[in-house]
């Protein structure tokens, strides 16, 4: 990472999350990644941006610091050498799950956020949180039995 990328990067970490920060940040964290695995933007509903920022503000999530502090440090390496495609809101909820599977679904339940996706979409992420030694399917099974 180059020194003018460090810079920006950590001039946006004291910034409350809100969907412009987010952009800046996740923007500048995974250029690397950007088009050929990483899609910008947040899926094909305004909406969207609105209940991931409720998804993560639930989650504790406050400050694009926050945010960073839960991204694994070989992430980035291992979207590359799984060659998996997500857009901003599926790497978002992906780090939050790798981070915290038990918090994530426990949100997932009690917040009705869940109504606008599909949890059982992360089946075809299995590889990846194997890497992070997460059975996909426990997640995808408690999230979708309570």
């Amino acid at each position: 990472m180059n020194f003018g990328k460090r810079t920006k990067i950590r001039l946006l970490l004291n910034k409350v999350i809100n969907i412009k920060t987010l952009n800046s940040y996740l923007l500048l964290k995974f250029d690397d990644l950007i088009p050929e695995l990483l899609y910008e933007g947040f899926g094909d509903f305004e909406s969207n941006q609105f209940d991931l920022l409720y998804e993560m503000e639930n989650y504790g999530l406050k400050r694009i610091d926050d945010f960073d502090k839960i991204i694994p440090s070989d992430y980035l390496n291992i979207i590359k050498q799984l060659n998996l495609k997500l857009n901003f809101l599926g790497t978002i909820r992906v780090i939050m799950i790798i981070n915290d599977s038990k918090k994530y679904t426990e949100n997932y339940l009690k917040f009705k956020y869940r109504n606008f996706w599909d949890i059982t979409c992360l089946q075809d992420m299995t590889k990846l949180f194997s890497k992070y030694n997460i059975s996909i399917e426990e997640v995808i099974t408690e999230a979708t039995q309570k």
